[in-house]
Formats: structure tokens, C-alpha cells, sequence
């Protein structure tokens, strides 16, 4: 399904509470996290690098199969690390950043991604999130605690860790699974012509 802001939210902040965080900003720092991430995901195009192969055409649709994994351990234990980095400490940060990567990998593992190919009508294909970049989310992340009211002296360093821990483990770990549809090109006496290592022209997630 497509992301939806208030559908991570509400992901992030079941989390948090199973995670016993009940305070009165939690529901803030929920939204504000999910607004920035989908913000992000669903504004910039072309994040994710493809390679396609199938039968030659003049152009085809690329539609996600699946995204995985995205592993919320690893994404907390990369907030985690960034946060001990900026010495940003709290006795329960780390449980903080599992509930927030729970959320966020619960939410984002149903992604939707669309795009364009030329030279390629049909086939199938892998995609890595290659082409994001932290900077943008964190700052992202960071402009909605500001929004949210949440502007305690470490919110940026805050907004630093969960970019970094998103960023970071998107580029590392999850593949998107694409298939490739559209008309062939004309057909020789030869059959079908198969090519390979097509990359979209085009790529957005939903």
C-alpha cells in the first residue's frame, strides 16, 4: 500500500507504548518522525537504483513486487550507534529508537514503487534505496519537531540519529523486487530480443 503519514504515526506510537512511553509529547514525536521519513520517501524522486531484464520494447512500467528486509534491530542499533556519537545519552534511548524503527519498518516494508523504463517492455527486476541521502531527512525529521513544539536542546541531534539509522540501513540492507510491463518491440524472424542491466528512466515511491 502507499505510505501514509498518519498510518506510520500511529505504527511509531503503538510502539512507543509498548515500549512504555506514555508521556503527553509522544504522540509529537511520533508524527513528527513519520512526517519527515514519508515526507522524504514519497517527494523524492528516483531513490532507488534498478537493474531490469526482460525482452526489448519501446518502453515498460515498472511496478514493486516487494520490499525486504527492512530490519527495525539493525535500524535501532544505527540510531543507537549515531546517538553514542553525538553523545546524546538517556537510559532508555535505546528502547526510544526500537519503537521508532518498529514502526517505521512495519509501515515502510508495504511501500509501493512505480516508474518508467525505455529499451525494456517486459521483464523483471531488482532495485536498492542507493540514492538517498540523510542530510535532507534528518533535517526533514528535524523541521517537524520544530513544528511539533519539540525543540528540547538535543531535538536536532534527535532528528540526526533517525535519519542516520533510517538512511543508512535502507541503503544497506532492503531490495525492491519490480516487474516490467508494456508492448515488445516488433518481433524479428529471430524472435523476441532479451536484453539486460536496464536502469529506470524514472522512479517514485508511492
Amino acid at each position: 500500500m502507499a505510505l501514509v503519514k498518519k498510518a506510520a504515526s500511529g505504527l511509531i506510537l503503538a510502539n512507543e507504548a509498548s515500549k512504555s512511553f506514555t508521556g503527553k509529547n509522544d504522540k509529537d514525536l511520533a508524527d513528527a518522525i513519520a512526517n519527515g521519513l514519508v515526507t522524504y520517501s514519497i517527494s523524492t524522486p528516483n531513490l532507488i537504483l534498478f537493474t531490469l531484464s526482460g525482452t526489448v520494447g519501446p518502453v515498460g512500467q515498472v511496478t514493486s513486487v516487494s520490499v525486504a528486509p527492512i530490519v527495525p534491530s539493525v535500524m535501532a542499533t544505527l540510531m543507537y550507534s549515531k546517538a553514542l556519537s553525538l553523545q546524546l545519552k538517556g537510559k532508555n534511548i535505546l528502547q526510544l529508537f526500537q519503537a521508532i524503527s518498529n514502526g517505521v519498518a512495519s509501515h515502510f516494508s508495504t511501500m509501493q514503487v512505480t516508474g518508467s523504463t525505455a529499451g525494456l517492455a517486459v521483464g523483471v527486476g531488482t532495485g536498492r534505496f542507493t540514492n538517498m541521502i540523510e542530510a535532507p531527512v534528518s533535517n526533514l525529521v528535524y523541521a517537524n519537531f520544530l513544528s511539533k513544539i519539540i525543540k528540547g536542546k538535543n531535538a536536532r541531534q534527535l532528528a540526526q540519529c533517525v535519519g542516520f539509522g533510517f538512511v543508512s540501513h535502507m541503503k544497506q540492507s532492503p531490495t525492491v523486487i519490480a516487474t516490467v510491463t508494456g508492448a515488445i518491440a516488433p518481433v524479428s524472424p529471430a524472435g523476441p530480443i532479451a536484453t539486460a542491466g536496464i536502469p529506470t528512466v524514472f522512479n517514485k515511491i508511492a
